[in-house]
């Protein structure tokens, strides 16, 4: 049974031990896997509690925990991350940890303004550019290349079994596994999870939280949210942001691109698999959508720029 507003402020308070909570507001139902609320202070500041509930938001959890000690340096004038505020367990030994929390407004990604998505291009050139070794050193798993492609392969033949992705987009995806080009880059610490649950602006600054999914892998998975709702102008303006801080592969936009599209369709399946019947009509709708487009060649090329990337150059040098 989920926990109520009451025992989750309750916890809080011991897990913070000398923070005043003069109010709770439940939100177990934007954390899926965790019983969580946002509490005011007597001071005005806000925190928020999180409860794992399963084995898998736990380690989910432990993830968040050890990110945030490799991050933790990068909060600036520009960037809000959470920081832990206290730890305790409930009564059945699950963790509870509380963290700052950061009120924002959405990222609306389309919009004619690019400044917000440019910063958060900007910020994650710098999580990209954390130490591999720190982050391995507090266990955040890591992923090559290879291991990701063929992650990606068995997905994708498990969208094919379903019968709910057009022949043409499974065509298409299938041939950018196979494009030995396209995966030459060098794997980097990235966010794991970027989205309008995530990230937002708070006045000049971008706030960046939700740390549970972070590896090291393939920095153009933290470009696929930005790749599936901004345009074209908008998607390069970000990748120049970026570059100007670290440099890219010749291959991380289409990467980028792919990933979007493969999104649409985990997004489908996890709509069906939860009895989404709304959802899923509209996710099918997107489907359907992107699958015209394909056939209408109207959408970008995801065949490599050239056979030598990043992470061949690194190999020879």
């Amino acid at each position: 049974m989920a926990k109520s507003h009451l025992i989750l402020a309750a916890l809080a308070a011991e897990a913070a031990s000398g923070k005043n909570f003069v109010s709770t507001r439940l939100t177990s139902d934007m954390t899926p896997g965790f019983d969580s609320a946002v509490l005011e202070s007597d001071i005005g500041r806000s925190y928020q509690v999180l409860v794992p509930t399963s084995k898998q938001s736990e380690k989910e959890m432990e993830t968040e925990l050890n990110a945030l000690k490799l991050v933790s340096p990068l909060a600036s004038t520009t960037l809000a991350i959470p920081e832990i505020i206290g730890q305790t367990r409930d009564s059945d030994g699950h963790s509870v940890v509380v963290l700052s929390y950061e009120k924002y407004k959405e990222i609306r990604l389309g919009s004619k303004n690019s400044e917000p998505v440019e910063l958060l291009s900007a910020e994650l050139a710098r999580v990209h550019s954390l130490s591999i070794t720190d982050a391995q050193a507090l266990e955040i798993q890591a992923f090559t290349p290879t291991e990701l492609n063929s992650e990606l392969v068995a997905e994708l033949d498990k969208l094919a079994d379903s019968g709910k992705v057009p022949g043409v987009l499974l065509s298409r995806w299938e041939r950018a596994l196979e494009d030995i080009g396209l995966w030459r880059y060098r794997p980097t610490v990235i966010h794991g999870s970027i989205g309008s649950d995530n990230v937002g602006i708070a006045g000049d600054k971008l706030v960046l939280r939700g740390f549970g999914s972070m590896r090291v892998s393939d920095p153009a998975e933290d470009f696929a949210w930005i790749a599936g709702g901004s345009t074209e102008a908008v998607l390069n303006s970000c990748f120049a942001q970026y570059a100007e801080i670290r440099e890219a592969d010749e291959n991380m936009v289409k990467r980028a691109i792919l990933y979007s599209e493969v999104e649409l369709a985990r997004w489908l399946s996890y709509c069906i698999e939860s009895g989404d019947q709304r959802s899923a009509e509209a996710a099918a709708a997107d489907i359907e959508n992107l699958a015209e487009d394909a056939q209408k060649s109207d959408l970008p090329s995801l065949e490599a720029t050239s056979f030598i990337g990043l992470n061949q150059e690194q190999n020879d040098s």
